[in-house]
């Protein structure tokens, strides 16, 4: 392997990179304190370099879809988090019963009342609710499930997918 570029990394000079023909880099360090030491051993690596045999680079793993999917899963569920199991199972009946109200303010939901009293709301202004946070947290889902999709159509998941960079913020309750 050819080198074509040996340069220290640190202002110590105790760390040296080597850049090969092929634009591959490897990272040597050591415990050396004074310059002309560190030096030394840059000249013994291109003194080497017609039978450098190829340095310990290891390659990033690669990153799964199943890496990715369960990054989406944690995600999800943090953006879920605030609420419980049990609560989150009455989701789709309070969505149902807000689509009722909206289309008749006459209709009977037991539940969506429960919840509006306990609220000081009617339960008008709690269908509202409902209806928005639903929207809301469909919005911020979607966010997360297109990230997801953009990994999976990559030829090769970054590294730092799991990186909060790539992802929307989950907003506190």
């Amino acid at each position: 392997m050819q080198i074509t570029e040996i340069h220290f990394t640190d202002d110590t000079k105790t760390r040296v990179e080597v850049r090969m023909a092929d634009n591959r880099t490897g990272n040597w360090g050591w415990p050396l304190r004074d310059e002309s030491k560190a030096e030394a051993v840059a000249d013994f690596l291109a003194a080497l370099d017609p039978v450098l045999t190829e340095p310990d680079i290891k390659p990033a793993p690669e990153m799964t879809e199943a890496e990715v999917r369960a990054e989406t899963d944690r995600r999800l569920l943090l953006l879920a988090n605030p609420y419980g199991a049990s609560e989150r199972e009455t989701w789709p009946r309070q969505i149902e019963d807000a689509k009722e109200v909206k289309a008749d303010p006459t209709a009977s939901v037991p539940l969506l009342e429960s919840l509006a009293t306990s609220r000081g709301l009617t339960k008008e202004q709690m269908a509202d609710l409902v209806l928005a946070k639903n929207t809301s947290f469909s919005a911020m889902a979607g966010e997360i499930l297109a990230v997801q999709a953009t990994f999976l159509a990559m030829p090769s998941i970054p590294d730092d997918y799991a990186d909060d960079i790539h992802w929307p913020v989950i907003p506190s309750s």
